[in-house]
């Protein structure tokens, strides 16, 4: 069973939105799961002033959505991903190795 994290800076939060939701606001648009998520992103970032997609990936069938984002923040310019797998390490595995192989969705 699929189970969603928010990552950034080295730090991880498991979020509580089942994957049903989180993959139908990702197919309306990445950044609506972004802002489902914006207040978590937050309490890792602080204020988020602009966040632009960079790629995604998606296997439906194994339950799986990763977006990497890119949010400007007091901090700078920071990486942030919001996952959707069985476990973090296992969500960043599959992300790398499509982008590896070039199944990354780029925007």
């Amino acid at each position: 069973m699929s189970k969603g994290f928010i990552y950034a800076l080295e730090t991880s939060i498991e979020t509580k939105v089942p994957f049903k939701e989180a993959y139908e606001l990702y197919k309306k648009s990445p950044i609506e799961l972004f802002e489902k998520f914006r207040e978590e992103v937050e309490s890792i970032l602080d204020r988020v002033h602009r966040v632009r997609v960079n790629a995604s990936f998606e296997d439906k069938d194994r339950e799986i959505i990763v977006l990497d984002y890119t949010a400007s923040c007091y901090l700078g310019d920071v990486n942030v991903k919001i996952i959707y797998a069985e476990s973090l390490n296992e969500g960043l595995k599959e992300f790398y190795w499509a982008r590896e192989i070039g199944r990354l969705k780029i925007y």
